[in-house]
């Protein structure tokens, strides 16, 4: 085994070596020219083109142990000793644009499948979608899945990077498994190739009194170099000009989604954006928090991507119901898959990584977004509100009522309970029944609207379940409100005594109110982690808003919840 390592002999400034393919900063040398533990690597292919430079290489490191594919080609049976050797390791070839890492042919469709499909779902019907760049195919790929899609059009400068990704890594482009499709996916009658830059096509067409022969997208896929790559001049057009994400948002149509992949997930020991490595992806963020049409910017990680660090992606809607799409429970995406993705001749899965539970997965916000983005300045308000303050005196209902802060009163007659009462002195800023409100439970909009048609269908059958039916709905009509989040369309309902806290139409004459204010027209920013992950708190979580007296009656306000 001959192991060898290229290095830049000199001294040069930062710009220089930043631009150079060859050094120890871009992925090309990280990933294969630099390595020593590496025991094959080979230069498959190195294109200069009138745009950038593409290498392929093929690199077996040293811990490459054989994976599920190599097994089965070669048949290992238990007990082979080749389980712990690199003998029969296929190579992971890898795809470089400009020195910056693309592709790896063991992990394109983690990639490919985190960036496309979660913006492909959050849209109920796409037909007509874009891509911009993409040239390796992967993207094309996982949107020609879709059967609900009439017209593809892939953006993509560089004609030489489809010629050198069919030539050297063909399984990133195929499509020949898919019933009704192409063997290439570039060959589907769907796809139209157009070979343009991608800043000026939208700016060309979308751009602000421009008509376009075009038309409108339901979803459009940036696979682009990231943000945080310097070296390209169209990633920086496409990040950071505000004429191009003007132009983008034109483009699409009112249930319009945007997919991005932004870069390297972030951790919490980060600096605020806009100081760091990222000022590029923060510049995009802001440019889309301005912009009238946003309603959600919706960010995830996929860590099974092959890169060293987890990597982050973005979905932009142009409406609020996106975001009913994006929290749909596991089993709703689940059947949304099955009605969407096309079958294959074999019989396999066409979604290799992408299903129900991987979405749940997306929708839950990573600490670390949250943490980044409440360092920006002035910090945003509602990042005063991550999480409960432990030293804050909570304050229960218990059936005991040596153990419980309040009582139930009832009308001596009826029995009817008249409200909620304090049964001790409770401080301003306390938290009210947390448990009794964390007990809430939720129901969406086609529940509600499914119990209903059951209702109506079993008046005729059996009246007493119907009448239980339309009891249930008027208890949630009663006691239920809408999720902060707008267009997730679900209800939260409470079950416990805070249930019989009377409600008043005043804001000052209630005393206790919501974890975090809101202010009358109060709207959810297009981008806030800290709602996306806390909304379940910011949802349910009552407080005293005034010091309250024993036997003093709690009063919430009507607008409570907005």
């Amino acid at each position: 085994v001959t192991m060898w390592s290229h290095e830049l002999r000199g001294f040069r400034h930062h710009e220089a070596r930043r631009q150079h393919v060859l050094d120890l900063h871009s992925d090309l040398a990280w990933y294969a020219t630099s390595p020593l533990d590496s025991i094959y690597k080979k230069e498959i292919a190195s294109i200069v083109t009138p745009f950038q430079r593409i290498d392929i290489w093929d690199v077996k490191d040293h811990l490459d142990f054989p994976n599920y594919e190599d097994i089965l080609k070669h048949k290992l049976e238990p007990g082979d000793p080749r389980y712990l050797t690199t003998e029969i390791t296929t190579p992971t070839r890898y795809f470089f644009l400009g020195g910056a890492l693309q592709a790896m042919s063991d992990t394109f469709r983690e990639f490919a499948e985190a960036l496309v499909q979660p913006a492909m779902f959050a849209h109920p019907e796409p037909r007509r979608v874009a891509i911009i760049g993409g040239g390796d195919g992967s993207s094309l790929r996982e949107v020609l899945k879709h059967n609900t899609v009439d017209e593809v059009i892939m953006i993509e400068i560089d004609s030489m990077v489809i010629d050198a990704a069919r030539e050297h890594m063909p399984q990133m482009s195929d499509c020949s498994d898919f019933e009704g499709s192409a063997a290439s996916c570039f060959e589907d009658p769907r796809a139209e190739i157009i070979f343009d830059d991608a800043s000026k096509f939208f700016l060309n067409n979308y751009s602000a009194g421009k008509s376009t022969k075009h038309g409108l997208f339901d979803v459009i896929i940036t696979d682009a170099l990231d943000p945080e790559n310097k070296s390209s001049d169209l990633s920086t057009e496409i990040y950071t000009n505000v004429d191009f994400v003007t132009a983008l948002m034109a483009s699409l149509t009112p249930d319009g989604v945007l997919a991005f992949q932004i870069g390297t997930a972030p951790n919490i020991h980060d600096p605020k954006a806009s100081k760091g490595v990222y000022a590029a992806r923060e510049k995009l963020f802001n440019l889309l928090e301005d912009h009238p049409d946003t309603t959600a910017m919706l960010v995830y990680e996929e860590a099974h991507c092959g890169f060293e660090e987890p990597r982050g992606f973005m979905v932009v809607c142009k409406s609020e119901n996106c975001r009913h799409q994006w929290y749909a429970d596991s089993d709703a995406i689940d059947f949304e898959v099955y009605q969407r993705i096309r079958h294959t001749k074999s019989g396999e899965n066409a979604l290799s990584h992408y299903d129900g539970a991987t979405q749940y997965t997306f929708s839950v916000t990573p600490k670390a977004w949250e943490t980044v983005y409440c360092r920006r300045e002035p910090m945003p308000e509602e990042c005063h509100y991550r999480g409960l303050d432990m030293d804050t005196e909570i304050h229960e209902f218990d059936t005991d009522s040596e153990e419980s802060s309040f009582y139930i009163k009832k009308d001596e007659t009826t029995g009817e309970a008249l409200g909620i009462f304090a049964a001790t002195d409770i401080e301003e800023g306390s938290y009210i029944m947390p448990h009794d409100m964390a007990s809430s439970f939720t129901i969406s909009k086609e529940s509600k609207d499914n119990l209903k048609e059951n209702a109506e269908v079993m008046e005729e059958i059996d009246e007493e379940t119907s009448e239980a039916f339309y009891d249930f709905l008027a208890f949630v009509e009663e006691n239920g409100h809408a999720t902060l989040s707008e267009g997730h369309k679900v209800s939260i309902v409470e079950v416990g005594p805070s249930s019989l806290i009377r409600a008043v139409d005043s804001a000052d004459k209630a005393n206790i109110g919501s974890i975090m204010p809101r202010p009358e027209g109060f709207k959810l920013p297009t981008y806030s982690p800290v709602y996306e992950r806390r909304r379940g708190l910011l949802d349910v979580f009552l407080v005293a808003t005034k010091d309250i007296s024993e036997g003093e009656e709690i009063l919430r306000p009507k607008a409570i919840w907005g």
